[in-house]
């Protein structure tokens, strides 16, 4: 579902939503890898001849079995493929800072 505003009220959050209005203590903003992959433009990328994934395209590491992959960046995700594309293909972990997976 959509999240159209979240808003502090009185010692809580209101989330307005889609499919209605929540109150809650916490709210963890998940913004859409999915709905919107961004991949970004490099200087040279006419010349790469590999291919360029997102996360929301993986479907598994059979897709990479026997091939040299780069996985760019740090996060949850980034270090979830990592363990999985590993079993199947010959991995690099690129991130600019330490990884610090939850």
């Amino acid at each position: 579902m959509r999240v159209r505003a979240v808003r502090r009220d009185e010692g809580h959050l209101t989330v307005q939503a889609d499919a209605g209005t929540w109150q809650a203590r916490i709210v963890i903003s998940a913004t859409g890898t999915w709905w919107r992959p961004f991949i970004p433009h490099y200087p040279g990328i006419g010349d790469f001849e590999g291919r360029q994934l997102h996360t929301a395209g993986h479907t598994g590491p059979e897709l990479l079995r026997g091939e040299r992959v780069v996985i760019v960046g740090g996060a949850n995700s980034a270090a979830q493929i990592l363990a999985e594309v590993s079993t199947a293909a010959s991995t690099t972990w690129a991130t600019l800072r330490p990884p610090r997976p939850l």
